[in-house]
C-alpha cells in the first residue's frame, strides 16, 4: 500500500495473503464501486481503505508491527528512492557547507554528517545528511517530502552569498534501498565484492563508500552509507536507476537466509519515534530552534566556524529556552493522529506534533 509524498509514491506498508484476500485494485475504482455495478462484494481493496479511515487502530497496525519486529530481530529492506539527492560542487563548496550547515562539516572525505540548516533567527529550515565525497564535492540526501523546500533554501543561500559552487538535483537519477536490522551486515557481506571494505571495523557509522555489487552477470557501482533512521545496524544503498530492480532482487535473494522482509514508512516512523529521532515539518519547523527541539548537539557552537543562525542560538541559550519539545509516554495504548491537545490540570498546554502516532509535543 503506497503513500503519496510530494508527487512520489512510497511504500507505506506491505500486505500479505495471510491477512487480506484479493487486495488487487480494479481497473476502474472509486471507493469500491466498479463501473455501474455498485459495490463489489468481497472486494479486498475496499476493505483495506475502510480499515484505514478510522479513529481507532487501523487494520494495518498488525502488519506494521510485524515489519517492525522483523527489522528489530532480523532485517528489513526499505525503498527510500523518493529521497532528494543533491550535489554541491566547486571551489567554495566547503565554505558554503560550513555556513549553511549547523553541524561540523570539516570532516574527512568519506564522512556522512547529519545536520540541520537554520535561518538567521535560528529557526530550523532543513534536516538532512551531507556526505563529503571530495574536498570540493558534497552529496546531500534530503527527505522526499521536503526535498524541493531544501533545494530551494540551499540554492538561495549559495546565490545570495555568491559562493563559487553549484547545486544540482539528481533525485530522479538514483534510487535508495536501505537494509536495516541486526542481520543487515550479513546481507551486505553477501552482496559486496570488496568484503574487507565492509567489515564493521573498516566501515564505521556515518561513513560512505562506493563499492561493487555483482548481480545479473554485471558489476554495479553503488554508493553505500552506513546510516540508520530506525535505530538498528543499517546501510543505505544509493543506486543508479538502471540497476535498482536487479539489485533489489539480489538483496532479497541474499537476505532470504536472514529472514529479510519488505517494510514501509509506517514501520520507519514507528521505530524512529521510539528512538526520539525528529522529522522536519512534523516535529520541528522553521519557527522552532535546535535548542527547543533538544538538538543543540547538532550545532557546532564549540568551534570557531560560523553558521547561519549561530548568533541567534547563542543568544537564546544565554537567555534560557522558554519552550521545549518533549516526549510523553502514554499510560494506555491509544492511537494518536497528530494535533491532539495536551492538558494539565484542565489547561491546554500544547499540542502533539503532526507526526503520525507520535507522542511528542512542543511544551511552553
Amino acid at each position: 500500500m503506497f503513500q503519496s509524498r510530494h508527487h512520489w509514491e512510497r511504500p507505506g506498508w506491505f500486505i500479505t495473503s495471510d491477512h487480506v484476500r484479493d487486495p488487487a485494485v480494479l481497473d476502474y475504482d472509486i471507493e469500491g464501486y466498479y463501473n455501474d455495478e455498485g459495490p463489489r462484494p468481497g472486494y479486498g481493496y475496499r476493505d483495506i481503505i475502510k480499515g484505514e479511515n478510522t479513529f481507532a487502530w487501523t487494520h494495518s497496525h498488525v502488519l506494521v508491527a510485524e515489519e517492525v519486529t522483523a527489522c528489530r530481530e532480523y532485517c528489513a529492506v526499505f525503498n527510500q528512492s523518493y529521497f532528494g539527492k543533491f550535489f554541491v560542487e566547486g571551489p567554495a563548496a566547503q565554505e558554503a557547507m560550513d555556513l549553511i550547515c549547523t553541524n561540523d562539516m570539516r570532516k574527512p572525505i568519506g564522512s556522512t554528517v547529519y545536520t540541520l540548516m537554520c535561518n538567521s533567527a535560528g529557526g530550523v529550515m532543513c534536516d538532512l545528511t551531507v556526505t563529503k565525497l571530495a574536498a570540493d564535492r558534497f552529496y546531500i540526501t534530503a527527505g522526499g517530502g521536503t526535498a524541493t523546500h531544501d533545494f530551494d533554501w540551499i540554492s538561495k543561500v549559495i546565490e545570495e552569498r555568491a559562493f563559487d559552487c553549484t547545486l544540482t538535483d539528481e533525485t530522479e537519477q538514483h534510487g535508495v534501498l536501505s537494509i536495516q536490522g541486526p542481520l543487515a551486515h550479513k546481507v551486505l557481506l553477501g552482496l559486496v565484492k570488496e568484503k574487507d571494505e565492509v567489515a564493521l571495523e573498516n566501515f564505521p557509522f556515518s561513513t560512505c563508500k562506493s563499492l561493487h555489487i555483482q548481480a545479473g552477470g554485471h558489476d554495479h557501482l553503488v554508493r553505500i552509507l552506513r546510516l540508520t533512521f530506525v535505530g538498528e545496524l543499517g546501510f543505505e544503498l544509493h543506486i543508479p536507476n538502471a540497476s535498482c530492480a536487479i539489485l533489489y532482487d539480489e538483496i532479497m535473494r541474499q537476505g532470504k537466509n536472514y529472514h529479510i522482509v519488505n517494510a514501509g514508512y509506517r514501520a520507519i516512523d514507528s521505530m524512529s519515534i521510539e528512538k526520539g529521532y525528529k522529522h522536519w515539518h512534523e516535529d520541528l519547523r522553521m519557527d522552532d530552534t535546535p535548542l527547543e527541539a533538544g538538538m543543540g548537539w547538532v550545532c557546532k557552537t564549540n568551534t570557531d566556524v560560523d553558521f547561519i543562525g549561530r548568533a541567534a542560538l547563542e543568544a537564546q541559550k544565554a537567555a534560557g529556552v522558554e519552550r521545549k519539545l518533549i516526549c510523553l509516554t502514554l499510560l494506555k495504548p491509544i492511537p494518536l493522529h497528530g494535533r491532539e491537545p495536551i492538558l494539565c490540570n484542565g489547561e491546554v498546554l500544547s499540542l502533539s506534533t503532526l507526526y503520525t502516532h507520535s507522542s511528542c509535543s512542543l511544551h511552553p
